[in-house]
């Protein structure tokens, strides 16, 4: 049994060594997706819930115009949104109202970040997309929306006190 786990370990590392880190925790999601249970439910067999659903579902949490909020979202745990990610935006900026603000995490690889500062490529905050979501992509390139400059780490905010 030692002598297994220490091959195993030998093998590990040298993989390592060999493979990006980008493509290993690919790997590690995929053997992940292949061994857990899937906990995905069918959206569309979901009831529908519009944006005014979204709207009163966040009224009743206490979010309000005016407020200053920082969303961390899944679309695929919300459920069935009539008009998707686009709608989720749209009820979270009406909710707020021009007075309030709305902050997403829009992050980036920090692998491709790396990449293309070793090619010495500029990383553009303006057309690297987010890939933390759905919704924080669209929101990303909703108008009226400012991103900030981190180069993998970055926030969009839209509202009163975006900037």
């Amino acid at each position: 049994m030692g002598l297994f786990f220490s091959i195993k370990q030998q093998a590990r590392i040298a993989i390592k060594r060999i493979l990006p880190e980008s493509v290993i925790q690919s790997l590690r999601r995929t053997k992940r997706n292949l061994t857990q249970p899937s906990r995905r439910v069918d959206r569309d067999s979901l009831p529908p819930i519009a944006v005014e659903d979204l709207m009163a579902d966040l009224t009743k949490a206490g979010i309000g115009p005016g407020d200053i909020i920082m969303a961390h979202s899944s679309l695929s745990r919300i459920g069935n949104v009539t008009g998707g990610a686009e709608a989720v935006v749209e009820s979270l900026l009406k909710t707020v109202t021009d007075d309030g603000t709305v902050i997403m995490p829009c992050y980036n690889s920090a692998d491709e970040a790396f990449r293309l500062s070793k090619k010495g490529d500029p990383l553009d905050l303006r057309t690297t997309k987010s890939a933390v979501g759905k919704i924080t992509e669209v929101f990303r390139t909703w108008d009226g929306v400012i991103r900030s400059s981190h180069p993998f780490s970055s926030s969009c905010a839209w509202g009163q006190r975006a900037k």
